[in-house]
C-alpha cells in the first residue's frame, strides 16, 4: 500500500494504491482513527474489505510504523492477515545532485524539486522541477514533472517522447529522510551532448541533498 493520509484531530482519511488478493480495486479510500494508545485503525470504505492496524512511533527517531494488514468478507474469496509495516517519508523538496553514469559516459545530474502538499486523487504526491545534465563542454536543462508515492519516484520531461524535442525521464526511489534520490533510470532522448537526434543513452547514479 502506498498513498497519503490527512489526520485531523483522531480521525484520519487517505487513499491508497493497495496489492492485495481482497482489494476489490487498485485505488482504495480508508478511514479510520488514532486511539489513545497510539493505535491507528484503517479500514477500506465504502466495504471493509482490508484492514490495517499500526502502532504509531512514539519517538520523532523513528519512522517505522509496525502492526497488521488483514482481508476478509464481501469481496474476498479467502481470508488473510500478515504483518505490516508503515513508513513516513520525509518531503522530497530541495535540490539532489551526483555523479551519473551511462557504460563509458559519465556526468553529473542536479534535479530541484518541490513537492505538492496535496495528494492526487490517487494517493500520489505530485513533484516539479528541473534537471540539469553536466559533462565537459556541455550543460542541458529540462523541466521535469511527476509524483512520488511510497518511496518511489517517477519525473519525466513530457508525457512520452516527441520527435524533434529534447526529453528526459527519471525512475528512482528516495528514503524515509528524502535526503536522496537513487536513480534506477534516468533516460535521454536524444542522447545529453550528442549530434545524433536518433540517439538515446540511460544513466544511473545516486542525487543527494548537500
Amino acid at each position: 500500500m502506498t498513498g497519503a493520509l490527512v489526520q485531523s484531530g483522531a480521525q484520519v482519511t487517505g487513499t491508497f494504491n493497495v496489492s492485495a488478493p481482497c482489494s476489490g480495486q487498485p485505488v482504495q479510500t480508508f478511514g479510520g482513527a488514532v486511539d489513545a494508545s497510539g493505535n491507528l485503525t484503517l479500514d477500506a470504505t465504502p466495504l471493509p474489505d482490508v484492514e490495517v492496524q499500526l502502532a504509531l512511533p512514539t519517538s520523532s527517531a523513528t519512522a517505522l510504523a509496525t502492526g497488521t494488514i488483514a482481508g476478509g468478507g464481501v469481496l474476498c474469496l479467502v481470508v488473510f492477515q500478515g504483518p505490516a509495516v508503515g513508513v513516513q517519508i520525509a518531503t522530497l523538496s530541495g535540490t539532489f545532485t551526483g555523479p551519473v553514469v551511462s557504460g563509458t559516459s559519465t556526468g553529473s545530474v542536479s534535479v530541484a524539486l518541490t513537492q505538492s502538499s496535496t495528494a492526487n486523487a490517487s494517493g500520489q504526491f505530485p513533484v516539479t522541477g528541473n534537471l540539469t545534465f553536466t559533462a565537459t563542454g556541455c550543460t542541458e536543462t529540462l523541466a521535469v514533472a511527476g509524483t512520488i508515492s511510497g518511496t518511489g519516484v517517477s519525473l519525466a520531461s513530457a508525457a512520452e517522447p516527441v520527435s524533434g524535442q529534447n526529453y528526459v525521464s527519471v525512475a528512482g526511489a528516495t528514503n524515509a529522510a528524502a535526503s536522496q534520490i537513487v536513480a534506477s533510470g534516468i533516460e535521454f532522448e536524444p542522447s545529453p551532448c550528442s549530434s545524433s537526434a536518433s540517439s538515446s543513452s540511460t544513466y544511473t547514479g545516486t542525487l543527494t541533498l548537500p
